[in-house]
C-alpha cells in the first residue's frame, strides 16, 4: 500500500470537524458538559472535556524523537502544539512500539496516534484514520553500498530490515514468495533499530516511509543513503485491465472504477425534490442529482439502478443493504451517524416556505408558535419544530408529512401556513410555483449535507468520497448549485 501518512482516531466525534467554523457559545458549557449539537460546532469545547493522549514512536528522526526525561520534539509535536495553542488544550504523550499503535487506539477511546501509518483496509476494521499526508516507500542503504536496489524484485538474496506490523514487512514478505534466492528477511521493532541494522551491515537493506528515511539520511553523517525509486504512491490506475476477472483488495483501494463496475449499486432517492430529483409514472428520474450520478456513470463507465421512497424510509433502506446509496442528501447529525456513513457534498441551511399572499411573520423558529406548520417526517425540520414547540406559549400545530410534495400541497392550500424544509430545494420550488409560494425569514442552522452509504461497506463509500472530489465534479456541482440558488 502507498505509505499515506494518517492519524489514527477513535475519536469519532473529531473527524470531519476540521473545517468547521468555531463559535463561542459553547465554551462556557464546556466544565458542565455540552449539548450534541454544541459538540459538533465547537472543537474547543470538545476537546477540553477529554484527556487526550498521544502514543507515538520516540525514534522518528524530523518528525518526533525522545530519550530520557526530556520533551518529545520534532515536527509532529510542534503540529500538535500549534493545534493545542489554538484550541486551548494540553496533550498528554505516552511511547510505544509500531505493532503497539493500532491496538492499544483501537481499545482506548481517547489515545490518538500520531505516528502516521498507512491507510490499509485491515487497519481500518480496527481504527479509524485522519488522513494528513500522503507518501511512498523508499529503501535505505549504506553510503559504502554500491549493489543495485532500484525496486522490491532487487532485494532477491539480500538481507533486509523492516519494521514489524509495517506495509513494507507485508511487501517484503510478498516479493520472496516471487524470489528464486530468498530474502533474508529481520523483523525489528523500531525504526531506530532499522538504522541500526543497516549502519552496522547487520542487515543491507532497510524500507520504510520515504519522508522518515530522507530525514534519516541527511542527519546520518553521509554515512546512509536514500536509493531506488520510491514505490506504491497513491493513485494508480493498473486495476482497469483485471475488472472482468474481480479485483484485488488492493487494487480496488486504487481504483475506483474497477470497484464500482464490480457491484451493482441501487440508489434510493425521493421522487419529488424540485430541480434536484423529480419522478412520475414510467418515465425515468430526471433533475440535479440525475444529472450527477449520470455524470459520474459517464465517467467511471457505470450504470446505477433507482428506486423510490418516503425520506424516513432512505436511512433504515441504507442501513440494512450495503450496495444502496440515497441521493437525497440529508444533514449529517450525529445521530444518523450512528446508523449510516456520509458523503460531505454541500453546506446548506433550512428555510421557511408561505404563500405568496401570506403577510404574517416567520422570520425564524420563534415565529412558529401558534401557527399550523407542515414538516417532513423524521426529519431535522420536524425536530426543530418540535423543540420549539415546548418553548412556545401558545402551542404549534405540527402536520408531519411523508413527503415533500405533501409539505408543499399543505402550504398552497392553506392546510399549514408554513412549510420548512432545506433551503436549496425550498427555492427551486418557489421559483416554480408561478408566485404561488415564496421563501421568507432567515436561513438557520447551516450544516454540511451528505449522500448516505453503508457502515459496512467502507470501499464504496471511500469510493464515492473520491469520486465526489473529482475537479470536473465540484466545477459542475458549483455552476447547477449557483443557478438554484438564484435569488428570488
Amino acid at each position: 500500500m502507498a505509505s499515506q501518512g494518517l492519524i489514527l482516531l477513535t475519536i469519532v466525534s473529531l473527524i470531519g470537524l476540521g473545517n468547521t467554523k468555531l463559535t463561542s457559545s459553547c465554551d462556557s458549557m464546556c466544565n458542565n458538559g455540552c449539548t450534541v449539537k454544541c459538540l459538533r460546532t465547537n472543537i474547543r469545547c470538545y476537546l477540553q472535556s477529554k484527556q487526550i493522549t498521544i502514543i507515538t514512536a520516540t525514534d522518528q528522526t524530523s518528525f518526533i524523537t525522545h530519550s530520557g526525561n526530556n520533551p518529545p520534539s520534532g515536527f509532529d509535536v510542534d503540529l500538535m502544539k500549534y493545534i493545542g495553542d489554538i484550541y486551548q488544550i494540553k496533550f498528554l504523550y505516552q511511547y510505544g512500539q509500531f505493532s503497539q499503535f493500532v491496538p492499544t487506539v483501537q481499545n482506548n477511546t481517547n489515545i490518538i496516534s500520531i505516528s502516521t501509518q498507512t491507510d490499509t483496509l485491515a487497519r481500518e476494521q480496527l481504527v479509524n484514520f485522519v488522513q494528513f499526508y500522503t507518501s511512498g516507500t523508499g529503501f535505505i542503504v549504506r553510503s559504502t553500498y554500491h549493489q543495485t536496489v532500484n525496486g522490491l524484485n532487487d532485494l532477491c538474496g539480500k538481507t533486509v530490515a523492516v519494521l514489524a506490523s509495517s506495509t513494507q514487512e507485508s511487501d517484503v514478505q510478498a516479493q520472496n514468495v516471487k524470489c528464486k534466492v530468498a530474502i533474508t528477511i529481520q523483523s525489528v521493532s523500531s525504526i531506530a533499530d532499522m538504522v541500526n541494522a543497516v549502519q552496522m551491515s547487520a542487515a543491507e537493506v532497510g524500507l520504510y516511509g520515504e519522508a522518515v528515511l530522507k530525514a534519516i539520511a541527511r542527519k546520518s553523517n553521509n554515512q546512509l543513503k536514500v536509493v531506488g525509486q520510491i514505490y506504491d504512491i497513491q493513485p494508480r490506475a493498473s486495476c482497469d485491465s483485471m475488472c472482468n476477472n474481480g479485483c484485488t483488495v488492493k487494487c480496488l483501494r486504487t481504483n475506483i472504477r474497477c470497484y464500482l463496475q464490480s457491484k451493482q449499486i441501487t440508489i434510493i432517492t425521493a421522487t419529488d425534490q424540485t430541480s434536484f430529483i423529480t419522478h412520475s409514472g414510467n418515465n425515468p428520474p430526471s433533475g440535479f442529482d440525475v444529472d450527477l450520478m449520470k455524470y459520474i456513470g459517464d465517467i467511471y463507465q457505470i450504470n446505477f439502478l433507482y428506486q423510490y421512497g418516503q425520506f424516513s424510509q432512505f436511512v433504515p433502506t441504507v442501513q440494512n443493504n450495503t450496495n444502496i446509496i440515497s441521493i437525497s442528501t440529508q444533514t449529517i447529525t450525529l445521530a444518523r451517524e450512528q446508523l449510516v456513513n456520509f458523503v460531505q457534498f454541500y453546506t446548506s441551511g433550512t428555510g421557511f416556505i408561505v404563500r405568496s399572499t401570506y403577510h404574517q411573520t416567520v422570520n425564524g423558529l420563534n415565529d412558529l408558535c401558534g401557527k399550523t406548520v407542515a414538516v417532513l417526517a423524521s426529519s431535522t425540520q420536524e425536530s426543530d419544530v418540535q423543540a420549539q414547540n415546548v418553548k412556545c406559549k401558545v402551542a404549534i400545530t405540527i402536520q408531519s408529512v411523508p413527503s415533500i410534495s405533501d409539505m408543499v400541497n399543505a402550504v398552497q392550500t392553506s392546510a399549514a401556513e408554513v412549510g420548512l424544509y432545506g433551503e436549496a430545494v425550498l427555492k427551486a420550488i418557489a421559483r416554480k410555483s408561478n408566485n404561488q409560494l415564496k421563501v421568507v425569514g432567515q436561513i438557520y442552522d447551516i450544516q454540511p449535507r451528505g449522500i448516505l452509504c453503508n457502515k459496512r461497506n467502507m470501499p464504496l463509500c471511500c469510493a464515492l468520497v473520491t469520486v465526489f472530489a473529482h475537479p470536473e465534479l465540484i466545477c459542475l456541482g458549483r455552476r447547477v448549485y449557483q443557478h438554484v440558488y438564484q435569488a428570488l
